[in-house]
């Protein structure tokens, strides 16, 4: 897959602008995220490039999940008061309700097909 390879850069979103990106032929960031594919997340993807950046790059969102078992304390706590915050929630949407019942415990909603429109772009 090198040959296919111009530059790929990887990015952790977490709440963050992405900056600092390189002038190179092709550019692709993909984000890995506990969400499933939903117009949230697209949205949230959106608000971190502005309109110049997204024509210069390559933006993919791929579901992951969430493995409490690996995380720091720190982190599974942070998680912990989240689910109970939304839990605690009056008049909860759909939503909010799968939320907190999905993020209660570990899950990996990770696929490899989701990989398959990053390797396109890399081919392409």
């Amino acid at each position: 897959m090198d040959k296919f390879i111009n530059h790929l850069e990887k990015r952790i979103i977490n709440g963050e602008n992405v900056s600092g990106l390189r002038k190179r032929q092709k550019r692709i960031v993909f984000c890995v995220g506990a969400s499933p594919v939903t117009p949230d997340v697209e949205k949230s993807l959106a608000q971190n490039f502005n309109e110049p950046k997204l024509k210069q790059v390559n933006v993919f969102y791929c579901p992951g999940g969430l493995n409490y078992e690996k995380m720091s304390v720190s982190s599974r706590l942070m998680m912990r008061m989240f689910v109970k915050m939304i839990k605690a929630k009056k008049d909860k949407s759909a939503t909010e309700e799968e939320m907190a019942k999905v993020m209660s415990s570990s899950y990996d909603i990770s696929d490899k097909k989701y990989t398959e429109p990053i390797l396109k772009c890399l081919r392409g």
